[in-house]
């Protein structure tokens, strides 16, 4: 579950259309320009073979052919018009914008927009934290960092696994990525191997939002680098499942995002009661 910002997105969508618009007049200038300079390029080599018809006729001793001196004369200006134009579009004039400007203005949108995206995330994951909630069983004790417990779903799944047995992830596994140092809401997030790099103690791991929001211009973010001390991966299955008392800090998923959050158990729960309806009571802590 992706940390979505639950807020009115007007500012957002209004900055991606106005991208959209200005990449979309850039690549049709740009097209212009390619097309005038391909014509360019034609009749440099069309004067080029006039001029040596012309070089042969004064050559031979003949007068040069009215209708060369014509047709050289129409593709000086035509090539001079053309590199006008082509002057015009790309360091602007007094009607329109250059096309170098386009680019520097929409390079400073999608900066804006990726840092307003950015803030409304962190908004969004800020709400309701101290919200009482139940959850599937599975938790994650805070200081021995043994086990994680994410927000209310079926199959809801913990990370109960000794260290021994993490030094390995594959492709695709879901784990928790301890993001401190990346953002300043929660404790982590939650991810999906994409990529194993290197081996033995210098293998790392590509992973990625476990359900990524695409940027304005639909692309989604890249993958984090981390290595395996950073990740914790989360079983597939609720067995064996150590028991929760009531007081016992562990880290929990928060409703609608991937984001991690410190939280208290509220009543006890026993691993013999696990079934389809068993829950773990929590709130959310600072």
């Amino acid at each position: 579950m992706s940390s979505r910002n639950r807020q009115p997105r007007a500012s957002l969508n209004q900055d991606a259309d106005e991208e959209r618009r200005l990449w979309n007049t850039i690549k049709e200038r740009s097209k212009k320009v390619d097309t005038m300079m391909a014509r360019c390029a034609v009749i440099g080599t069309e004067i080029v073979d006039v001029e040596k018809q012309q070089a042969a006729l004064i050559e031979a001793g003949e007068l040069s052919d009215m209708r060369l001196d014509e047709r050289l004369e129409s593709l000086y200006r035509e090539n001079v018009k053309l590199s006008e134009d082509i002057s015009h579009i790309v360091d602007g004039n007094s009607d329109e914008m250059s096309l170098l400007d386009s680019i520097k203005v929409l390079a400073g949108l999608r900066e804006a927009s990726e840092e307003s995206l950015n803030l409304s995330r962190s908004h969004s994951n800020s709400k309701g934290r101290n919200a009482t909630l139940k959850k599937k069983a599975g938790s994650m004790d805070v200081d021995d960092e043994a086990s994680v417990v994410s927000s209310p779903r079926p199959g809801g799944r913990q990370a109960n696994e000794p260290r021994g047995s993490r030094l390995q992830l594959n492709l695709g596994a879901q784990v928790f990525y301890r993001n401190k140092g990346r953002t300043q809401e929660g404790e982590g997030i939650l991810c999906r191997v994409t990529n194993v790099i290197g081996e033995g103690k210098q293998r790392r791991y590509e992973i990625q939002d476990a359900e990524p929001e695409p940027l304005p211009d639909g692309e989604f973010p890249p993958p984090y680098r981390a290595s395996v001390a950073h990740l914790m991966p989360i079983p597939t299955k609720n067995d064996g499942l150590a028991d929760l008392n009531k007081g016992r800090n562990v880290l929990a998923q928060y409703p609608d995002t991937t984001t991690f959050y410190k939280a208290e158990v509220m009543e006890n729960w026993r691993s013999k009661d696990l079934s389809d309806t068993s829950a773990v009571v929590f709130a959310y802590t600072y």
